[in-house]
């Protein structure tokens, strides 16, 4: 995969984490979804924005729900090893939200719980994913005269703010990422 294919899939990954953050955030207390479907919706979301790093470094990740793992192997430097540093509370809902099993259900405390740890792997992501798209567009590229981007820089601008947008609607009907050739 070619160096803007990757950005896009990266971008892909946290758009689906961000749908998933959504649909969490606008569940909670509303049925007929009960605080499981909330847990484990905040819980997926913080897995697919752990991946999308991973994408975005060019590294494969293990198949695991994880996300002390996740977050373990990621390089250093990346604010979520630091902002997150105990996610196994929001790991657990990968698979005691979807089967019955001894666990208690889920409260409302839990899914709130559950969503703010989501939100907050979701800030630091993005955070460091923005600097890190900054820093290789500062780095890889040429310099242009102020006020002129190369689209290199703004496919990056439309990526993130696809990925940045919040909004119900794309939770509903998710927009279609385009391709790197479509965004220049």
């Amino acid at each position: 995969m070619s160096e803007p294919e990757q950005r896009a899939e990266a971008c892909r990954w946290l758009r689906f984490a961000r749908a998933d953050l959504l649909a969490a955030q606008g569940s909670l207390g509303r049925p007929p979804l009960v605080p499981r479907h909330v847990c484990w919706l905040a819980q997926q979301a913080a897995e697919k924005a752990l991946k999308a790093l991973f994408v975005f470094l060019h590294v494969d990740f293990p198949f695991t729900h994880d996300l002390d793992l996740l977050r373990d192997l990621l390089p250093e430097g990346w604010r979520v090893k630091t902002a997150c540093p105990r996610l196994g509370a929001l790991t657990q809902w990968a698979v005691e939200a979807r089967y019955p099993s001894d666990w208690a259900e889920p409260t409302e405390a839990d899914a709130r719980s559950a969503v703010q740890e989501a939100e907050a792997v979701w800030e630091a992501e993005v955070r460091s994913f923005c600097r890190s798209c900054a820093a290789l567009a500062d780095v890889s590229r040429p310099r242009r005269e102020p006020g002129k981007h190369s689209s290199y820089q703004f496919s990056i601008l439309v990526c993130l703010a696809r990925a940045l947008v919040a909004g119900l609607a794309w939770v509903r009907s998710p927009p279609r990422l385009g391709t790197f050739a479509e965004t220049r």
